[in-house]
């Protein structure tokens, strides 16, 4: 008991003598020592109680913060709009003053790939961002590297793809009609006066095979210069000769059928009526004589095509005509018979243009022997335009992000760094693009998302302007009053 009330003694004593001290220092006008002295007392963190007990020095108040963190301070206590109290800041607590960094470069304060080694600003007067040393950033090339954690790349579902060549296929689509080979098509017409005794084909869509016999014919012409031949054949006592020559040649110029004329013999009767045959095999498309009609010379009887052989007529668009060439492969496919491709092949390219439609005529050959297709079917033609089996650098469409005047693709750098770069396009096809700048064959570039993060790229860029750092010349916001606290503002207000 008896040490007990010696310590409170000796505690008691030795606040009293710092006390004198103190108040001997301010007396004499000593300030900076005594000041230093009260910090020191401060910073011994504890008061003794008269009771014995040693309690914690109270903290300093820097100043009150806004409790829903917005960015409103205040040097004393208040309450926001919704009656929450300020949240005090302490000095303990508040962060350490900036320490000086070491500019590496400047970066366009909108995020596009050029720095400068010094200060300057952009075409729109904002000023260049400065990269310091230890901001991650060993070289120019990192300030266009977009860090995303892996968490949120995973959550975002970004995909990639290895950049490499390949085939690039260029297809042409455009819509195509099947017309009749006009190659194929047969005009029957007579040379003489006569009279259509019978029809044989009476129909148009008839099916006719070469040889056949379409009409019967009566022509007193032509039954005179049979007489003729017959009687140069008699004269002559053979199928040759000066006499014989001149009367065949008239008949041939007559257009009589060979099969015809090979039936006048030096005896017997000359044929009165001829059986005129089909020159070719074929359909008749069109029938412009009726049977007992007269047929005057030069007037066309019959149509004949062709159905083995048709064509395709493809009408490509202005812009894409100049890619088909011909012997191009085209895969046809008509309606009438859907999902059975018809390969084919470009036999001609038609010289003038559309000028309705804007579009060019090509025409690929379709054969037909099983007469399955038909004049004026619809087709639906994808001609392949691209050079053989050259390839070239492509990527997917999907991983080109288009703003007009700047085309742009996300280049994967692994561990969450992704950097924007400007590429140079080509030709398109089938869901590629060529690429004839900015990549190289094995860059990986982002196929799937690419426009998260080419928005998160613009806004940091964004947000990194407008937080910049002030220039030495600009005047800096200034920092809130300090609330002191109790009795230790008391003494921090204390002057010599």
């Amino acid at each position: 008991m008896l040490a007990k009330s010696w310590l409170l003694t000796l505690g008691v004593g030795l606040t009293v003598a710092v006390s004198l001290a103190v108040g001997s220092r301010l007396g004499t006008g000593a300030w900076p020592e005594s000041k230093a002295l009260l910090a020191q007392w401060r910073g011994a963190g504890a008061v003794a109680s008269p009771n014995g007990t040693v309690a914690p020095a109270p903290k300093q108040i820097l100043y009150y913060r806004n409790p829903m963190g917005a960015p409103d301070t205040s040097p004393v206590p208040k309450k926001d709009s919704m009656g929450m109290d300020y949240i005090p800041v302490y000095v303990e607590d508040a962060a350490p003053p900036p320490q000086s960094k070491k500019i590496l470069y400047y970066r366009n304060p909108m995020g596009a790939p050029d720095t400068s080694p010094s200060p300057k600003k952009d075409s729109m007067g904002m000023d260049y961002i400065p990269v310091y040393e230890d901001d991650g950033a060993a070289s120019p090339d990192d300030a266009k590297t977009v860090r995303i954690s892996l968490d949120k790349v995973q959550r975002s579902g970004v995909r990639t793809a290895i950049v490499e060549p390949r085939k690039l296929v260029l297809p042409i689509r455009a819509p195509g009609k099947v017309m009749i080979d006009e190659r194929t098509l047969r005009m029957i017409t007579l040379r003489v006066d006569g009279y259509i005794d019978k029809l044989y084909v009476n129909a148009v869509g008839q099916h006719i095979k070469q040889g056949e016999p379409l009409f019967r014919l009566f022509s007193q012409e032509v039954l005179n210069a049979e007489a003729l031949y017959q009687v140069a054949m008699i004269g002559s006592g053979a199928k040759s000769g000066p006499g014989v020559d001149g009367a065949l040649r008239r008949l041939e110029n007559l257009g009589v059928p060979e099969s015809h004329i090979r039936k006048i013999g030096a005896k017997g009767a000359v044929p009165a009526n001829i059986e005129w045959p089909s020159p070719v095999s074929g359909v008749v498309v069109e029938k412009m004589v009726i049977e007992g009609e007269r047929a005057e010379p030069g007037r066309a009887l019959f149509k004949i095509a062709d159905h083995t052989k048709l064509w395709v007529i493809a009408d490509v668009a202005e812009q894409d005509a100049d890619k088909v060439r011909i012997g191009s492969k085209a895969t046809l496919m008509f309606r009438a018979t859907p999902g059975q491709p018809v390969i084919g092949e470009v036999s001609f390219i038609y010289p003038h243009l559309n000028a309705e439609t804007r579009t060019a005529q090509v025409r690929i050959d379709l054969a037909n022997p099983d007469g399955r297709f038909r004049p004026d079917m619809y087709a639906d033609v994808t001609i392949d335009a691209s050079s053989g089996d050259a390839q070239v650098l492509a990527v997917p469409v999907d991983a080109i992000i288009d703003s007009g005047g700047r085309q742009v693709v996300i280049l994967d750098k692994g561990d969450g760094r992704f950097e924007p770069r400007d590429v140079t396009l080509g030709e398109r096809g089938d869901g590629m693009v060529a690429v004839k700048k900015g990549l190289v064959a094995g860059d990986r570039i982002v196929t799937a998302a690419n426009f998260l993060i080419d928005a998160e790229s613009n806004l940091r860029a964004a947000l990194a302007a407008f937080t910049a750092e002030p220039k030495a010349s600009e005047p800096a916001a200034p920092a809130p009053e300090p609330q002191a606290s109790n009795g230790a503002a008391n003494a921090a207000e204390v002057k010599p």
